[in-house]
């Protein structure tokens, strides 16, 4: 499946990727930012993309984990347990090009 996120998400517990999320900035006249929220996102054997090398996004977008001292922790395998508050990318893939701010 292939999701276009066009718009900001509400809070999500946990996200697992094994399908396609792509920010898309077709309506960016009407918003500043597109947020993902999430306290773990997971991309396992997905991808989250977000404009390329030679068409970046123009919107601003941004993934905002919200995970705290006492979420549930995310275990992988036995082996790996990044915690909480956590974008963890195993099989997956993440591709985010944007347009480089301008520094004062």
């Amino acid at each position: 499946y292939t999701f276009f996120l066009d718009t900001d998400t509400h809070e999500f517990d946990y996200l697992e990727v094994n399908g396609v999320i792509k920010f898309d900035d077709s309506k960016r006249a009407t918003q500043n930012f597109i947020t993902l929220k999430a306290k773990q996102i997971w991309v396992r054997e997905g991808k989250i993309l977000g404009g390329t090398k030679d068409e970046p996004l123009k919107t601003n977008f941004r993934i905002q984990l919200t995970g705290g001292r006492i979420s549930p922790i995310l275990v992988i395998d036995r082996y790996l347990d990044p915690f909480n508050k956590v974008l963890a990318v195993t099989n997956g893939k993440l591709e985010l090009y944007g347009v480089v701010p301008e520094l004062p």
